[in-house]
């Protein structure tokens, strides 16, 4: 568990990027998929955002290119939308549970157990307040995804809606 975490945090803040302005972000996701996120922002505009995320009783690594909208930026406010897309893979090891049917003597419930690894697809969309004197950034965000789980089964989830609290490193290279 370690390890994977530590060489993920390594490729994330060793990427060089020479004469540009640029930001690190690195914070916790708290949603349904819920884990560590990185990102980096250059020139304000493109944003490479990597998630280790644990849902399902498994891990899975996330890789999205977002583009950086400001929505108020005045040197007092720093509110950005962002939206993009990219992939994951990992595994999931837990159990999902679906609706049968409605009855008049209630709900009805059966489960499936969920294991194997995943590939997938993924969107982003969300809303970023970065604290100017503070070095911290807020954002709310929804990343629907398509993946296929175990080779065999496609599964579409519509509500992976997170809160996320980020550590801002600001940086100038010359």
């Amino acid at each position: 568990m370690r390890k994977p975490t530590i060489t993920f945090l390594i490729l994330l803040f060793s990427i060089s990027l020479f004469g540009q302005l640029y930001e690190q972000r690195i914070g916790i996701r708290m949603g349904y998929t819920s884990g560590l996120s990185g990102k980096i922002i250059k020139d304000r505009k493109v944003a490479l955002e990597g998630i280790l995320g644990f849902r399902q009783g498994g891990m899975q690594v996330y890789g999205l290119v977002e583009a950086q909208k400001p929505l108020i930026f005045d040197g007092v406010h720093d509110l950005q939308m962002y939206f993009g897309g990219g992939a994951h893979v990992g595994y999931v090891n837990g159990v999902e549970r679906y609706k049968s049917y409605n009855s008049p003597s209630g709900v009805y419930y059966y489960e499936e157990r969920v294991t194997g690894p995943v590939l997938g697809l993924d969107a982003i969309f969300g809303v970023e307040y970065t604290f100017i004197k503070v070095p911290l950034t807020l954002a709310i965000d929804f990343k629907p995804f398509l993946e296929l789980q175990s080779f065999s089964k496609l599964k579409a989830n519509f509500y992976d809606f997170s809160i996320n609290i980020k550590y801002t490193f600001r940086q100038l290279n010359k």
